[in-house]
């Protein structure tokens, strides 16, 4: 039988984790006998779409990014609706899509994934064209985000620093969302929607998403008072947003939000800049994954 044709794709700032050592453990474990490996290390987010785009026009059997849920976004929205199936060695700062899939511990497990190449299909998502495959959202996420792509710092101890020093000042802003089944308007303090239920670290924003069910599970925090902000932490951390009664949520496939002003939005923890009107659209079993 033919050998497989592999890349891994490595993202050496992902996580603030030092990455060096990455390309020694994949020589040692990947089985030799089932695939042709090729070790690249991208030198940006642009870079990484260059070469996902190369391996899918090249028909590469399997495409694995090495970093966090922005590696796994940009590698992800090329394998999409092609014959290259995605791998994944989780190294980010959050890997809250990775966790999901039980993918989330030590390299060599990983790669013992990748021998075993069993797959399963699932969803994603764009927002004004704009792909992802584990949430997007708008308000105090993609507010942090923002601030957190801009520090010099990576990992999650520089991301809560961010979460704490923000709060205080961040106001709720007023939205309109329009669902398949639901009209709302209200002033909001985040809105996420999602493909998996947590943004990672194990915070579950929408505990009972499905990443191949077809449907997104939206998450509307509406504005609250402060006071109630270690609560709500707690309810995110343990499953359950449930009990709060400022937290919406709504299972559906197409999502359309009018702000009063263009801002950041999250898209897979990545910050991007955007207008004021938002349109959400559901890409079902649109991604074949190398997982458990």
């Amino acid at each position: 039988m033919a050998k497989q044709t592999i890349w891994f794709v490595i993202n050496p700032i992902s996580g603030g984790k030092n990455k060096k050592h990455i390309p020694s453990i994949i020589e040692k474990y990947l089985d030799k006998a089932k695939y042709e490996a090729q070790i690249l290390t991208t030198q940006s987010a642009v870079h990484t779409l260059q070469l996902a785009k190369e391996a899918v026009e090249k028909k590469v059997a399997v495409l694995v990014a090495v970093g966090g849920d922005g590696t796994i976004n940009n590698i992800a929205q090329f394998t999409a609706f092609s014959e290259t199936k995605l791998g994944i060695i989780p190294l980010g700062s959050g890997n809250g899509f990775a966790r999901e899939l039980k993918l989330f511990g030590s390299v060599k497990r990983a790669i013992h994934y990748i021998n075993q190449g069993k797959t399963k299909r699932l969803d994603s998502g764009k927002m004004n064209n704009e792909f992802f495959i584990n949430l997007c959202g708008i308000g105090f996420d993609a507010h942090v985000g923002s601030l957190f792509a801009g520090s010099s710092k990576r990992g999650l101890q520089t991301y809560l620093q961010i979460i704490w020093r923000e709060l205080i000042h961040f106001k709720a802003q007023a939205v309109e969302i329009t669902t398949e089944t639901e009209s709302i308007n209200s002033s909001i303090f985040m809105v996420s929607i999602c493909n998996g239920p947590q943004f990672g670290n194990n915070a579950f924003i929408a505990p009972n998403a499905q990443l191949d069910d077809a449907l997104f599970d939206m998450t509307l925090i509406h504005e609250f008072p402060k006071w109630k902000t270690p609560f709500i932490a707690a309810c995110i951390l343990f499953r359950k947003i449930h009990w709060v009664k400022e937290i919406q949520q709504i299972k559906c496939k197409q999502i359309q939000i009018n702000r009063a002003e263009p801002g950041f939005v999250n898209i897979d923890g990545e910050p991007l800049w955007m207008q004021k009107e938002l349109v959400i659209e559901l890409n079902a079993q649109s991604i074949e994954i190398i997982c458990p």
